[in-house]
């Protein structure tokens, strides 16, 4: 994230075709003090154009501002730019998502994702009165941008500082040595970050007047039966989670716990997250649809052993087997979180609610 510059960037998404407006856009955005990333005049003759965007374009921004059009939902560059995992990337690094339609007829060819998001109508009969507010949202995500930016590094440099007098402590008395201060120190600095997670919840009202109070916007389904009837009416929904990454490490390994299984982390997703999303009146079947992985940096970190399994006279022949065991030194870590009073006393996630009708 650049806090260097005092003024905010956006990049512009768009159809060549509709340049014209466009390039009204990018000069008032100049005139408010707000600099426009635009394609035609940041890229450089015989430079990649895909590079430019996705690598020195739109991640040096502080803004997207997507300007849909008959021309530009049809654009396969525009595509790319709005793609789903795009716009989630945009999301963790604070980056804002602005979209407008030249018509807001266009707005049910639009995926339903961007449906769901608040897009308002802008072209030539309202473009003046429009105007002051995108350049107030895209100053206001600018300054939400720089702010939490600050705050990190404030965070950073409490941590980095409250670390150095545990190194201090340890170097007159303490149950750790120095080089394993450095080494948990090191652990529970790298997964400090927050990543999606996805419940996928189908939901049988139990009380008909829950269904209206909480689901108004939520689209209902029918499960039929084999003869065509209809049985039960059944909502279906995404519920979308952020979690913080590293606050899932303490609770693996359970007493009982001696295998690592890919089913180790969305256990424990579900027994610290599932609770508190089931609606009340409601009986629900959820199901984890997406989740963090990262199986590789626990074995990176060496609490995760690969341990050679034992193979029948039947498979002597075929590719070694492997079995994933927890290792004494995530008790040992999870030790020196208690020990230096860091130790979670839950998993920490956030909702998002998906909504999935446009209001």
């Amino acid at each position: 994230m650049n806090t260097s510059r005092n003024k905010p960037r956006v990049f512009l998404s768009h159809s060549k075709h509709d340049i014209t407006f466009v390039q009204r856009i990018c000069d008032d955005l100049r005139r408010c003090l707000i600099e426009p990333w635009l394609d035609s005049e940041e890229i450089r003759h015989g430079e990649p154009w895909l590079e430019a965007i996705f690598e020195a374009g739109i991640p040096t921004c502080d803004c997207v501002l997507v300007y849909l059009t008959p021309n530009s939902i049809e654009s396969p560059l525009v595509k790319k730019e709005i793609d789903a995992s795009i716009i989630t990337k945009l999301r963790d690094n604070h980056i804002a998502f602005l979209p407008y339609v030249s018509d807001s007829k266009l707005r049910t060819n639009l995926r339903p994702d961007i449906q769901a998001i608040q897009t308002p109508e802008w072209n030539d009969a309202n473009y003046h009165s429009l105007l002051p507010r995108v350049v107030a949202e895209v100053w206001r995500s600018f300054m939400e941008r720089t702010l939490v930016a600050a705050t990190s590094a404030e965070k950073v440099g409490r941590l980095e500082a409250e670390m150095e007098v545990i190194r201090l402590k340890g170097q007159q008395s303490g149950p750790f040595t120095e080089a394993e201060n450095q080494d948990f120190r090191y652990i529970w600095n790298k997964p400090d970050r927050w990543e999606s997670v996805t419940f996928r919840q189908e939901i049988v009202p139990q009380n008909p007047d829950a269904k209206n109070r909480e689901f108004r916007y939520i689209r209902i389904k029918h499960d039929r039966q084999p003869d065509g009837t209809s049985s039960k009416e059944i909502v279906r929904k995404d519920l979308a989670v952020l979690v913080h990454v590293r606050s899932i490490i303490p609770f693996l390994a359970g007493a009982n716990d001696f295998e690592y299984s890919e089913a180790s982390i969305p256990n424990v997703l579900q027994s610290w997250i599932e609770p508190n999303i089931t609606p009340v009146d409601f009986k629900t079947h959820t199901e984890l649809t997406n989740y963090p992985d990262f199986t590789e940096e626990l074995v990176m970190f060496g609490f995760v052993e690969r341990h050679e399994r034992p193979q029948s006279a039947r498979e002597q022949f075929s590719e070694k087997l492997y079995t994933l065991v927890y290792t004494q030194k995530l008790e040992r870590f999870k030790y020196w979180l208690a020990f230096n009073g860091l130790l979670p006393e839950e998993v920490e996630w956030s909702t998002e609610q998906l909504a999935e009708s446009h209001k």
